[in-house]
């Protein structure tokens, strides 16, 4: 987000980010889906959303609900899920606003705003995204709470959302992103269960820094939240092989 040193970073554009690598089949732990994939679009609070079911038998089954949020300049698409073979209900909600050719989900100067100034602009983002998926476990065949993973600014979303809506998910998947320091709560609400948080980020980038990163998942665990982060070494602001493979086994296990 922020270009300051010790600040986030911005988010590249979908152009300017590796094509994701397949992932690799599925263990026999989960039979495979069959058939014809089905694909609509729809619209939940606002946001348009495109919604995969890798069966189109399943398609108004009842299943678990993965959502998938872009970074900045990207766009809905299911190139995230291509390969996994999951019985899932996977919802990719496009952002709202115009930027370089794709969408963002909230707007900054990189190189000028602080932190202060990303939280301020994330925050009618949080509560919108936290408003679809509300209305899409409504309207959506669904099982259970959803899963949510992002990368970049949709990692961002995660975190926000695990920590500041954690009755909306079960579980975060933020790769790439963060979150600006006036958002971390200082410690777990009595009563309120938070779901488990899983971060997949490079150490060797510098458009969300890793050491900012890093320093949110070791404070917020020290606070007494499920929250760990993996560290890839050498990794840019990107999603790798290795990476890939992680954020399926990962969601797998989720589901």
């Amino acid at each position: 987000m922020l270009a300051a040193p010790g600040a986030l970073g911005g988010c590249r554009s979908r152009a300017a980010q590796p094509k994701l690598a397949p992932a690799p089949a599925e263990s026999a732990r989960q039979p495979a889906p069959t058939g014809q994939t089905a694909e609509r679009w729809g619209e939940a609070a606002g946001l348009r959303y495109l919604e995969v079911v890798l069966d189109a038998a399943d398609s108004e089954q009842p299943l678990p609900m993965v959502v998938i949020f872009h970074g900045r300049g990207d766009s809905a698409h299911r190139e995230w899920i291509e390969g996994w073979q999951l019985r899932a209900r996977f919802v990719f909600p496009q952002a709202p606003l115009p930027f370089s050719g794709g969408y963002s989900w909230f707007t900054y100067v990189v190189g000028e705003s602080d932190d202060a100034e990303v939280a301020r602009g994330m925050q009618p983002a949080v509560e919108q995204v936290a408003k679809a998926i509300a209305e899409l476990v409504k309207t959506r065949p669904t099982r259970g709470k959803p899963i949510a993973a992002g990368f970049s600014q949709g990692g961002h979303l995660c975190f926000a959302l695990a920590l500041r809506h954690p009755e909306t998910i079960a579980f975060s998947l933020p790769v790439a992103g963060s979150l600006p320091a006036p958002l971390w709560p200082s410690a777990p609400q009595p009563g309120v269960r938070y779901p488990p948080i899983r971060a997949l980020h490079g150490d060797r980038d510098r458009t969300v820094p890793f050491d900012y990163t890093e320093n949110m998942v070791r404070t917020l665990s020290r606070a007494g939240f499920d929250i760990e982060l993996r560290r890839f070494p050498g990794e840019a602001h990107s999603i790798p092989p290795d990476m890939r493979q992680a954020m399926f086994e990962l969601v797998k296990n989720a589901l």
